[in-house]
């Protein structure tokens, strides 16, 4: 049962609808079907936007605190430009299986591999890994890993165990000093609930319809406002599985000049060390954080076009 604005919902698609109506989106909810794949024993849910067994396919990774549907528009824009698209809400988020907020990012990468398993059963065309934020960096620690894919797009990208990935947070210095406490501390509590806007200035981040990701959070009841000890622990621990300039698959790295977390000079570095012959960041001006959302059919054209542009 879901609470929202005093009203109550019986499924999570009435209260889809119901933000749908509110805010003057387009209804297009109808065009996804739900799925579910399992991974390690948990159902992992999946929304799927058909639209050629022989087209391209999607596979989307969300981003911290998230889950598919808030990025339908976005990726509703992917399916209209002729894409297949299979979005995941990684255990412990959205309506998949797991403690709300508990995962890890190794874990959050096992379901995104089992997605592009599921992805390459179900159509024959070339499968795109696209993740936004968290999302983003999944992607990219799933590409030094070297899954099979045909390429990959990350809103935002990270290093999570350099030390500038601390000047990310809200507070830098305790990042830099906290963390062997923080390993500590999850080895002993490891399910204790950790506020996100703790450590990332959510309240600085616009989103359409909300204000800002901190009010999202706190109206959306499928959106998380707490990860565990655990996952801030991995979430500052987890090496990429080879080094940057190992990465061979084409990448599109993207973000907003005006990002509130992610610095450009910070993604550029990163940018500069990936080993992929194509590659390409994209700076959108005047952008924030939230562009995925606030600018869906922009950056779905983007992304469409560099798709089609990597086959010459």
């Amino acid at each position: 049962m879901l609470y929202y604005k005093g009203h109550r919902f019986n499924a999570p698609n009435d209260y889809f609808m119901h933000l749908l109506e509110e805010n003057g989106m387009p209804n297009i909810l109808g065009d996804f079907i739900e799925e579910a794949i399992t991974v390690g024993g948990s159902s992992v849910h999946l929304r799927v936007l058909r639209a050629n067994r022989d087209a391209p396919t999607a596979v989307f990774i969300p981003g911290t605190a998230t889950y598919v549907m808030c990025y339908a528009e976005f990726l509703h824009a992917l399916y209209r430009a002729g894409m297949n698209v299979v979005g995941i809400d990684p255990r412990g988020h959205g309506q998949s299986d797991g403690l709300r907020g508990h995962y890890t990012v190794h874990s959050v990468m096992e379901d995104a591999e089992h997605a592009i398993q599921y992805s390459k059963q179900n159509f024959s065309g070339p499968v795109h890994l696209i993740g936004s934020s968290q999302g983003g960096i999944t992607a990219l620690y799933l590409a030094t890993k070297g899954v099979s894919v045909d390429s990959v797009v990350c809103q935002n990208i990270a290093d999570l165990t350099a030390k500038e990935v601390a000047n990310l947070s809200r507070f830098p210095w305790l990042g830099r000093l906290g963390k062997p406490l923080l390993k500590l501390f999850a080895r002993v509590i490891p399910r204790a609930r950790i506020p996100i806007h703790y450590y990332l200035s959510l309240y600085k981040v616009r989103v359409k319809h909300f204000g800002n990701a901190r009010r999202f959070m706190q109206e959306d009841p499928l959106a998380l406002e707490h990860i565990t000890l655990s996952t801030l622990a991995s979430l500052v621990s987890a090496h990429l599985p080879k080094p940057l300039s190992t990465l061979e698959v084409p990448v599109f790295v993207f973000q907003g000049d005006a990002d509130e977390i992610f610095p450009v000079a910070y993604t550029q570095r990163l940018v500069d060390a990936l080993g992929s012959s194509k590659k390409e960041f994209k700076v959108y001006p005047n952008r924030g954080h939230g562009i995925m959302v606030n600018e869906p059919n922009q950056v779905a054209n983007d992304i469409v076009c560099w798709i089609k542009g990597i086959k010459d």
